[in-house]
C-alpha cells in the first residue's frame, strides 16, 4: 500500500530541488552572465550588467556546481521509488554523469567537482530527512529516469563549459555583452639572466609590428615592439637604406641625448653609446628600473586567470595556449 505521508516529504524536495536551480540560474545571471545557457540570456534583461569576467573566489566558482548538483539528486529521489532495487544505479549514474562533463567540458576543476560531491552528499542527507528514503511509492516511468540524466548532463555542461573555456572577456559589445573571449594560456618566461646578455648588434631585417620612431642626426631608429631598434641610414631620405637590427627584448620606448641611446628593456633600462654609427656598443644595464608588465608582450585576447605570474622566474616574453 502507498504510504501517503510520503506526499509533503517529495513535494518539500521538489520545491527544494527548484529553488537550488533557481539559485544557480541567478548566480549566472549576476555574475556569469557569458556563461549563462543561451535559452536562460533572457534572464539577464531583469538583472544589472555585469562584466563578461568569471567571479573570482573558490566559493563563488562552485555555485553552479553544488547547486545543480543538489537539485539532480533531489528530483532523483522525487522520481524513483524508495524501495526499488535500482535506486542505487541511478543515484550513482547521475553523479557519475555530472562528474564526468565536468572533467571532459574542457575546463576540469577539482573544486568544482568537489563542489558536485558536496551537492549530492547534502542531497542524501535531506533525502534521508525528509523520509524520500524509507517511503514505497509507485514505479516512475524509465523515461522519466532517463530524461533526468540528460537534464542533470545538461546543467553539467552549463556549469563548467564556460564557453570553451574562455572566462574573460577581451571586446564588449555597445549592449555590454562580450563579442569576443579570450583564450586560456600559461605564461612563457626569459629568465632575467638571459635578458641581461640578449643585447646584440645583428643583421638588417624587414621591420614588423612597428612602434616609435626616431630621428637622429642621418639616422632613424624604428622601433619594433618588445623585439628591438631597427637602425635605418637616412643620408638621402629619398632612399633610406635598413643597415641593421639593434636586438633589444621588451623595447617600447627609445630617447637620444648627447650621442646615448637610451631604451626600456622590459624591467631594466640601457645605454647605448651612439657616437660610431658603426660600432654602437652597450654601454650600461640599470636593472629593475620598471615595474614588471605580465602582459607587456601578450596580445589582448589572451588570458592568464589561470596561473598566477610569478616575477622571480623573470619576464613574460610569451604564451602557451592550454586546453585545461
Amino acid at each position: 500500500m502507498q504510504d501517503k505521508t510520503c506526499f509533503p516529504a517529495r513535494a518539500g524536495a521538489v520545491l527544494l530541488s527548484l529553488a537550488a536551480l533557481i539559485t544557480g540560474l541567478l548566480y549566472y545571471g549576476l555574475y556569469r552572465q557569458q556563461t549563462l545557457p543561451q535559452a536562460f540570456e533572457w534572464l539577464t534583461m531583469f538583472m544589472p550588467a555585469r562584466p563578461a569576467v568569471a567571479t573570482q573566489g573558490l566559493f563563488a566558482q562552485s555555485v553552479p556546481s553544488l547547486t545543480h548538483a543538489l537539485a539532480m539528486m533531489l528530483l532523483l529521489h522525487a522520481l524513483l521509488p524508495s524501495q526499488a532495487s535500482s535506486r542505487a544505479w541511478w543515484r550513482l549514474l547521475v553523479m557519475l554523469s555530472l562528474l564526468a562533463l565536468e572533467a571532459l567540458s574542457g575546463t576540469p576543476d577539482w573544486v568544482d567537482a568537489a563542489a558536485i560531491m558536496s551537492g549530492v552528499v547534502v542531497a542524501e542527507l535531506l533525502a534521508w530527512r525528509l523520509g524520500l528514503v524509507r517511503h514505497a511509492r509507485p514505479h516512475r516511468s524509465r523515461w522519466a529516469l532517463t530524461g533526468l540524466v540528460t537534464v542533470s548532463a545538461l546543467l553539467s555542461a552549463a556549469t563548467s563549459w564556460d564557453r570553451y573555456g574562455y572566462t574573460d572577456c577581451a571586446i564588449y559589445g555597445d549592449d555590454n555583452r562580450c563579442l569576443e573571449y579570450k583564450k586560456p594560456a600559461r605564461p612563457v618566461y626569459m629568465s632575467y639572466q638571459q635578458l641581461r646578455a640578449s643585447f646584440a648588434v645583428e643583421a638588417a631585417r624587414p621591420p614588423d609590428q612597428l612602434g616609435r620612431i626616431y630621428l637622429y642626426r642621418e639616422f632613424i631608429f624604428l622601433n619594433e615592439r618588445n623585439q628591438g631598434l631597427h637602425v635605418i641610414d637616412n643620408t638621402d631620405p629619398s632612399a633610406p637604406v635598413n643597415i641593421g637590427f639593434l636586438r633589444i627584448p621588451g623595447n617600447t620606448e627609445v630617447a637620444i641625448r648627447d650621442g646615448y641611446l637610451y631604451a626600456d628593456s622590459y624591467v631594466d633600462l640601457i645605454t647605448l653609446d651612439l657616437n660610431d654609427p658603426q660600432d654602437i656598443r652597450l654601454v650600461s644595464r640599470q636593472e629593475d628600473i620598471f615595474p614588471h608588465d605580465a602582459f607587456q608582450s601578450i596580445p589582448y585576447n589572451i588570458s592568464f586567470s589561470r596561473y598566477d605570474t610569478d616575477a622571480s622566474l623573470g619576464v613574460v616574453v610569451g604564451y602557451q595556449l592550454t586546453e585545461d
